[in-house]
């Protein structure tokens, strides 16, 4: 889970990750779907050598992958690092599939009409995954400005989704007479 208390559970039992780099570097793939390694070396190691951040990546994704209960979860090759996606659910990839299917179709409904009630489902399961403030809190990319970018840029992206999200939701309360929730 990021979009709350950054989270890491295999079924209902939470996993420990210890090491900064090798935690963001998880979190950092979770949000992404295929990571190319030259870029995951400008990232975490900026202006470090390519052979010695080569060798940061080696390790950290060999601690990364002792820290998770099945190895197989991370997939990595020389060129390219994931997780596997039909095994790995993440709360933020969830949150931008249904935004990019659901909100432009409920944007193009006028807001006094009530919008269907599966795509009001739809964009409420949306808006109850972001439980928290804000994206991915209290991380710390010290030293890794291009990092703190792309962290910079994708809380701007979600929270600009959520917020059209909830608006919309509160058009569509008010549409259903229910000025409570509208509120």
């Amino acid at each position: 889970f990021l979009l709350q208390n950054p989270t890491v559970q295999w079924g209902e039992s939470p996993i420990q990750l210890h090491r900064r780099n090798a935690r963001n570097l998880l979190f950092y793939l979770a949000c992404t779907e295929t990571a190319d390694r030259a870029s995951l070396y400008a990232l975490f190691w900026p202006g470090m050598e390519d052979p010695d951040a080569r060798n940061q990546l080696r390790t950290t994704l060999s601690k990364l992958r002792s820290d998770l209960p099945d190895r197989t979860l991370l997939y990595a090759t020389p060129e390219i690092a994931r997780l596997d996606p039909e095994r790995v659910w993440v709360d933020v990839r969830e949150f931008q599939q249904i935004a990019a299917r659901y909100l432009h179709p409920a944007l193009q409904i006028p807001n006094q009409r009530p919008l269907p009630e599966a795509l009001a489902q739809q964009l409420r399961r949306a808006a109850n995954l972001f439980s928290g403030n804000q994206f991915w809190p209290g991380v710390d990319f010290l030293g890794q400005p291009d990092l703190e970018d792309w962290l910079r840029d994708l809380r701007q992206e979600l929270d600009d989704d959520l917020q059209r999200i909830l608006q919309r939701l509160a058009f569509n309360a008010a549409a259903n007479g229910d000025f409570d929730r509208a509120l």
